[in-house]
């Protein structure tokens, strides 16, 4: 099981719905001041696309993890290991997504 310290949830509308202290030190951000904000408040606008792209990826069971440049709130790129796992309704429908978020060098 994945460290909770690293984790994320997200709703399908792209919502914030639980960051833990460490995300929010990560990024910059007070922690109770984390819940609601967009997911993409984190990503550098050039970046939207191809992040909601993994994203959509994330979703599937067993889907790979992907290097992701998050933005801090002062605007500085933290690179780190993206991992999302889907969270299901009873019907199997996709509701949220639960991610795991580890920094990393970035791309040479």
């Amino acid at each position: 099981m994945p460290a909770l310290k690293n984790s994320l949830v997200i709703d399908r509308e792209g919502k914030v719905i639980f960051a833990s202290s460490f995300f929010c030190d990560l990024v910059h951000i007070d922690f109770k001041k984390s819940g609601g904000k967009s997911f993409f408040d984190f990503i550098f606008p050039e970046d939207a696309e191809m992040v909601t792209a993994q994203l959509e990826y994330s979703k599937r069971p067993h889907a790979s993890p992907f290097l992701l440049k998050l933005k801090r709130s002062d605007g500085v790129p933290v690179w780190t290991e993206f991992q999302g796992l889907p969270i299901e309704s009873d019907s199997g429908e996709v509701c949220a997504m639960t991610a795991t978020v580890t920094p990393v060098s970035g791309p040479s």
